[in-house]
């Protein structure tokens, strides 16, 4: 078994039929705290709709620079909301970041540029997620819709198969580990992260072995 941090799917991979949850809607005041508590409550809602580890940390990365952006740019001193809404579109989980705030003209401001710059927030959440649109107009705020894929492991295919990305094994996915390298005893068939590793370590270990590590502790 071979734990990693990869963050990117197994090639091949297929993306997944997402947990179904009602659309995420929340207003935030403009302020400092909310680029922390807004994408922490995106994150909780990716979470139940069964989006992955390195997934849920796209999404809430490129909520903050969002976020951050309208508590910056979007209000002068009288302050105002930052919308966070988000749902699931067939296989995918979009986001939009919206604010009601000065608003600019996207002819002028250089944003195919902004986006292939490492600088700017915009680029950074280009880069974190598979699709990127902006709606803005002076004086009517602006929207940034992000959309996120999210990616399933199968035991189709011949090659490794990386189960990195789960929080945990269902009991399907468990059984055909466990059959898979009590038969095989191929290790480096699967991929795992730490977590899982040692899950799966366990699994294999079976109970007797800890009730017998338990009674040696007493003793």
């Amino acid at each position: 078994m071979n734990p990693t941090s990869n963050g990117h799917p197994m090639e091949g991979a297929e993306p997944p039929q997402l947990h179904p949850a009602p659309t995420y809607r929340r207003e935030y005041e403009a302020l400092a705290e909310t680029i922390e508590v807004g994408p922490r409550d995106l994150a909780a809602y990716a979470l139940r709709c069964g989006i992955s580890p390195a997934t849920r940390a796209r999404i809430g990365t490129a909520c903050a620079e969002l976020v951050e952006n309208a508590v910056r740019h979007a209000y002068g001193p009288g302050g105002g909301s930052v919308f966070i809404s988000a749902g699931v579109d067939e296989r995918d989980l979009w986001v939009a970041v919206r604010d009601a705030g000065m608003g600019f003209d996207l002819a002028t401001a250089g944003l195919e540029e902004l986006r292939h710059s490492r600088d700017g927030g915009l680029a950074r959440c280009a880069a974190l997620a598979e699709d990127l649109s902006v709606k803005s107009d002076l004086g009517g705020g602006t929207e940034v819709l992000l959309r996120f894929a999210a990616y399933r492991v199968h035991f189709d295919e011949e090659r490794h198969v990386d189960l990195s990305e789960l929080d945990f094994l269902c009991p399907r996915t468990a059984r055909r580990v466990i059959e898979a390298l009590e038969l095989g005893g191929n290790e480096d068939l699967f991929h795992l992260s730490p977590a899982l590793a040692v899950t799966v370590g366990r699994l294999l270990a079976g109970p007797g072995e800890r009730r017998a590590v338990r009674s040696a502790l007493r003793s």
